[in-house]
């Protein structure tokens, strides 16, 4: 009880100062619709609340109209043709200060959120909103808010959909504010022996960092790949290279001299695309290979080796090209010199993948860049394949992938909404046992690793010094019943399992935090 006093006597402390995020591009584009949404992302890093926006408008000077704000805990991707869990939380009055001015945006109340990551939609009501149009997802970040954008669509959760429209304006906020009126649930860590055969990472555009690197995946008895890295030269084109003359959205066979045993499968040709993809295995394509690089299509797709994923257009001889090496049976896919479509023509991509006949692959980056485009890098199994999480692999140390294992995890139903059930589910367990929910008011930073005491590839994620346990028997799950109690808005609490069957398994740790919506 002490510390849900305390929690609530922190609503009424002095806020701090306000602080403001800008996005500093130009609103190049607009909205033509005076009933539509623009969408992004805001990651928070410590507690605050939104004050008001500054919205570049379209409309004449002078154009009055309201702005509705809606909020969802996670993202705003794939979720902007229905209602879903967002909730309507504020609303701000305007008039449009012209094109290419801000226009501000006063919220009537403001949105308190606790750290975490939240979809925004902006309803625009009798104006237009302009915002700049760019290639995949642009952000921005002050290290205490980052916005990261966007879309939008011509009627509020419908009508027609738009991507790659970044949110111009500003997001004025104030630390330490509140209440907090979102529930939200947030994980933390990982579980035990949890495993993946897939591993990636994403780069925004304008991020690659994988110029000069040599990555070797070679088989490993887990079913999955160890992967080295190390730094590499220039590429050579050898001059017996066969060019596949491949145009964008194209695909080309290219037979291998021994079948290829990797993680999930066999494949006796690759299918290779002119975009940094190899799809391994023997099946055609059906229409243009042309795809947005993005983690979820690279896991829920065909087995698929990521060299260097994102949008070129290949043309003459700079173009991507085979070679297989008469003494060793390698077959290798030369990426040359390849242009990123829409990008500057001065910017060139030249990397390469051998096949071993062993099974080793064996991926070598020379130039790399990606202006415009978002790009991927990676292997994954496919056929929706476990999502491990990115890796930085320009920092990464040797690894090792396995077998699909989601380990022991800790997952909610329901957000924990004043006067609501939230259900706990412990999944994973490799056995029957006995679990438990451990409950605690902090969490450990960092977490406590139990290999020490004979628990390898675990670790203890809430403080066991202000916590309390709950015996779930043989059961996996339990009914949270949330007090209708309106102080409790905002307070946060941490939950953690652990699972007994011959041995201790630890989940990950989820954060609950308390809303009304």
């Amino acid at each position: 009880m002490r510390s849900l006093l305390g929690a609530a006597l922190l609503l009424s402390v002095p806020l701090a100062a306000q602080a403001t995020l800008t996005t500093p591009n130009t609103a190049n584009y607009f909205l033509a619709s005076l009933d539509g949404a623009v969408y992004f992302d805001l990651v928070v890093a410590q507690t605050l609340q939104l004050d008001s926006f500054d919205i570049a408008m379209h409309s004449p000077l002078g154009t009055g109209g309201g702005v509705d704000v809606y909020v969802r805990p996670g993202s705003w991707v794939d979720h902007t043709e229905q209602r879903g869990d967002w909730a309507l939380l504020s609303h701000g009055n305007v008039t449009s200060s012209g094109p290419q001015q801000p226009t501000p945006c006063p919220l009537a109340t403001p949105i308190g959120l606790p750290p975490g990551n939240y979809g925004i939609a902006l309803h625009c009501r009798g104006v237009m909103p302009a915002y700049a149009y760019a290639f995949g997802l642009r952000s921005y970040t002050n290290g205490e808010l980052t916005l990261v954008g966007g879309g939008s669509s011509t009627e509020l959760f419908g009508g027609q959909q738009f991507f790659s429209r970044v949110f111009s304006g500003a997001v004025h906020y104030t630390l330490g504010g509140g209440p907090i009126p979102v529930a939200s649930v947030a994980p933390h860590g990982l579980g035990c022996h949890r495993a993946a055969r897939s591993f990636y990472e994403h780069f925004l555009p304008g991020f690659l960092d994988l110029a000069n690197q040599r990555f070797v995946l070679t088989p490993n008895a887990s079913g999955g790949y160890d992967v080295a890295r190390s730094s590499a030269g220039p590429l050579a084109l050898p001059a017996t290279a066969h060019n596949l003359d491949l145009l964008r959205g194209g695909a080309a066979f290219v037979p291998l001299t021994a079948p290829l045993q990797f993680p999930g499968g066999t494949a006796t040709s690759l299918l290779v695309l002119p975009d940094g993809r190899i799809l391994l295995g023997d099946e055609g394509l059906l229409g243009s290979s042309t795809a947005a690089a993005a983690p979820s299509t690279l896991l829920n797709g065909r087995p698929t080796l990521a060299a260097l994923w994102q949008d070129f257009a290949p043309a003459g001889s700079d173009n991507v090209y085979s070679h297989v090496d008469p003494t060793t049976g390698a077959t290798t896919l030369i990426w040359w010199q390849l242009p990123v479509f829409g990008g500057p023509t001065n910017v060139r991509c030249t990397f390469a993948v051998t096949v071993h006949t062993s099974g080793v692959l064996d991926v070598h980056i020379a130039n790399a860049s990606n202006p415009t485009d978002a790009c991927v890098v990676g292997f994954s199994a496919g056929h929706g394949a476990r999502d491990p999480g990115p890796r930085d692999l320009s920092l990464q140390q040797p690894f090792a992938t396995a077998t699909d294992d989601p380990g022991l995890g800790l997952t909610a139903l329901g957000r924990p909404v004043l006067g609501t059930i939230t259900t706990l589910c412990v999944d994973g367990a490799a056995a029957p046992g006995l679990s438990m929910l451990l409950f605690g008011w902090q969490l450990l930073t960092p977490a406590l690793e139990l290999g020490a005491l004979g628990v390898p590839d675990c670790a203890l994620f809430v403080d066991p010094t202000s916590s309390a346990a709950v015996t779930l028997g043989t059961a996996a799950q339990l009914p949270v019943p949330v007090p209708a109690a309106p102080f409790l808005l905002g307070t946060t609490l941490h939950a953690q399992a652990a699972h007994f069957a011959g041995a201790l398994t630890t989940s990950n740790a989820l954060t609950l935090t308390l809303g009304a919506v």
